[in-house]
C-alpha cells in the first residue's frame, strides 16, 4: 500500500505541476540561481560518439525541404508527436541528439513547449516514474518505458532533456544546471571537438559531429581513409532558397595539399556510392571546394535540396514514428 501511495503521490506532484500553461512563477529573491546555457553546455565530453545539433524549426520552414515535409514530417506526425512529448517540434528553435557508450541523450529549449514535457513524460511511464525536485525549478523524473529505463530533466522554463537507458546523462544535466560541474568538460570544450573551429560550432540549421579517436563504424570499408587519422570532424547543413550547403571540417595533423587531394578523392568515392547518389551528393550545383592546411580539412558542396530531401526522406522512414510510439 505505501508503494502505490507513493506512486500517487508523484504523479499527483506531476499533474499539481503540470498546468496547460508552460510558464512558471518568477523566481523568488532568495532562490539558488540555475545555470543557463546552450544546450551543448549540458552534454559532457566523456564518452560522447557523436552529436547532432540544430534547429527543427527553421528546417520545418525551409521552402526547398517542403517535400520532405509533405511525405514525411506530416502535420499528424507533428500532432502525435505533441501529444505523446508535449513538445511542437517543428516549432522548436533548438534541440540536440547526443550519442554516448551507454546510452542517449535528447535535449530541446523550451520554444516548441505546449505542456509541461514531464507530464507527457510521466504518462508513458505508466506508473513507474519517480519523482525529485531538487531546486524549486527543477525537476527530475524517472521510470520505465517497457523495460527501458528512462529519466527526463526540466530546468525552469529553458529546456527539457531526456536520457534513454544511461540515465546517468539525465544526472549530469541536473548537476550542470545546479552549478556543481564547472570543471567537467561539455562537448566543444573537450579535447577533441574543441580543435573544430569556432564557426562550425555555433547555432546551424543541422550539424553532426564526431569526436575522435573516429571507429570503423562511422568509415566503413575506408578504415584506413582520412577519419581514421582525423582528431574530430564535424559537418553542416545550411539550407539556402533551393539549396543545401554543406561545409564539412576534418580536424588533425595534416600534409596540405596531399591530405588536401586525399580529401576531394574520398569525397568524390562517397559521393559515387549508392548512398552519396540516394542523397545528390554525386550531383552538386557548382564545383566542390576543397581546401587545406596543418591542423584543417575543408569541403564545401551546394547541393539540390529537393534531391537531397528525397534521398534523406528514404532513409528516414519510420524513425518519427518509431519515436513517437515510443519503440
Amino acid at each position: 500500500m505505501s508503494a502505490c501511495w507513493g506512486v500517487c503521490m508523484s504523479a499527483a506532484s506531476i499533474a499539481c505541476g503540470g498546468a496547460s500553461s508552460t510558464s512558471d512563477a518568477a523566481a523568488p529573491a532568495n532562490e539558488p540561481a540555475l545555470y543557463r546555457g546552450a544546450l551543448t553546455d549540458y552534454v559532457p565530453a566523456a564518452g560522447l560518439r557523436w552529436l547532432v545539433t540544430g534547429s527543427p524549426r527553421r528546417l520545418a520552414r525551409e521552402p526547398g525541404l517542403v517535400s520532405l515535409r509533405q511525405r514525411w514530417l506530416t502535420e499528424e506526425r507533428r500532432r502525435a508527436f505533441a501529444v505523446e512529448t508535449g513538445v511542437d517540434l517543428f516549432a522548436t528553435e533548438r534541440a540536440l541528439v547526443a550519442g554516448f557508450d551507454l546510452g542517449t541523450l535528447y535535449m530541446a529549449d523550451a520554444s516548441g513547449w505546449r505542456a509541461r514535457p514531464e507530464v507527457a513524460f510521466a504518462r508513458r511511464l505508466a506508473g513507474s516514474e519517480r519523482l525529485r525536485q531538487p531546486h524549486p525549478r527543477l525537476w527530475h523524473v524517472t521510470g520505465l518505458v517497457g523495460s527501458e529505463p528512462e529519466a527526463l530533466v526540466r530546468v525552469a522554463d529553458d529546456l527539457v532533456a531526456v536520457a534513454v537507458e544511461d540515465l546517468t546523462l539525465a544526472r549530469v544535466v541536473e548537476m550542470r544546471a545546479l552549478g556543481r560541474l564547472e570543471r567537467v568538460a561539455t562537448a566543444f570544450h573537450g579535447v577533441s571537438l574543441s580543435e573544430l573551429p569556432a564557426p562550425l560550432l555555433e547555432p546551424s540549421a543541422f550539424a553532426f559531429y564526431l569526436p575522435g579517436p573516429i571507429d570503423g563504424e562511422w568509415m566503413g570499408a575506408s578504415a584506413a581513409g582520412l577519419l581514421g587519422a582525423a582528431h574530430a570532424f564535424g559537418a553542416t547543413l545550411e539550407p539556402e532558397g533551393t539549396g543545401v550547403t554543406l561545409h564539412l571540417c576534418v580536424a588533425g595533423s595534416w600534409r596540405a595539399n596531399d591530405d588536401e587531394a586525399r580529401l576531394r578523392a574520398e569525397w568524390e568515392a562517397f559521393a559515387a556510392s549508392t548512398l552519396g547518389r540516394r542523397l545528390a551528393l554525386d550531383r552538386p550545383l557548382r564545383p566542390t571546394v576543397v581546401r587545406g592546411s596543418e591542423r584543417l580539412l575543408e569541403l564545401d558542396s551546394a547541393l539540390d535540396a529537393a534531391a537531397f530531401s528525397a534521398g534523406l526522406e528514404g532513409l528516414l522512414v519510420g524513425n518519427l514514428d518509431d519515436l513517437v510510439t515510443g519503440r
